[in-house]
């Protein structure tokens, strides 16, 4: 399947952004996702999924949460996986991955717990995000 350009141009621009989004941004969004993730509660051996992590905050945030278990964020926008590899190394039972919410590459009911913070929107098909 051929990705539409309105796609590709978004990976693009996330990718352009990600060190500004990261510095400026980033950290004024992370309070709505602790508020979210507090309701989630997940259990400290999750086995947990961040579906477009940016530049990793809430992925961070939720294996903090779940600190037995293990915590994978992905994005589509390379320097964005980049950008959140080099903020969060050395945190233990986190990692980031390059993936498409639209087609993620992992298995069905292979994670406990899914988060997405402030990604859904930016999919070009959001039903298929969500399936």
């Amino acid at each position: 399947m051929i990705e539409p350009a309105e796609k590709t141009g978004m990976r693009n621009a996330w990718g352009r952004v990600a060190v500004g989004y990261d510095e400026l941004w980033a950290d004024r969004t992370l309070l709505f996702a602790e508020a979210g993730l507090d309701l989630l509660d997940p259990p400290p051996d999750a086995v947990c999924l961040d579906v477009g992590c940016g530049p990793g905050h809430t992925a961070a945030a939720l294996a903090r949460r779940a600190a037995a278990g293990e915590t994978t964020g992905v994005d589509f926008a390379p320097s964005m996986v980049e950008r959140a590899r080099e903020r969060w190394a050395g945190v233990e039972r986190l990692q980031f991955d390059v993936d498409d919410a639209e087609q993620l590459s992992m298995a069905d009911a292979s994670f406990d717990v899914v988060a997405s913070s402030f990604s859904l929107m930016y999919c070009y098909d959001a039903l298929a995000a969500l399936s």
